[in-house]
């Protein structure tokens, strides 16, 4: 009784996530030397966050491939990047001049 339980709650959790219309997208910043950036902004919508100590973040975006995030940080040249169908995106920054 407690495995049917189990994979009820697991079929009803996934439906419930693909129906709300996000998804979650993750990854990690760091520069073109692969040194993690702290504090990078991270904006898609009205959806925000920031990369932490490691350069990793998380966010919450729209289920549509031609969803875009972007990436912003002093120092650095913003970048725009469409997600496709990523989950996960690895980002190298360059230093503007």
């Amino acid at each position: 009784m407690k495995k049917i339980l189990f994979y009820f709650l697991l079929i009803v959790s996934t439906f419930a996530s693909a129906q709300d219309g996000f998804i979650e997208i993750s990854g990690k910043v760091t520069d073109e030397f692969g040194a993690s950036l702290i504090g990078v902004t991270i904006k898609s919508g009205s959806s925000g966050t920031y990369s932490n100590f490691d350069g990793t973040y998380k966010i919450k975006v729209t289920n549509d491939p031609k969803t875009k995030i972007t990436f912003s940080s002093v120092g650095f040249a913003d970048q725009t990047i469409e997600i496709g169908t990523q989950k996960t995106m690895k980002l190298f920054y360059k230093k503007t001049l």
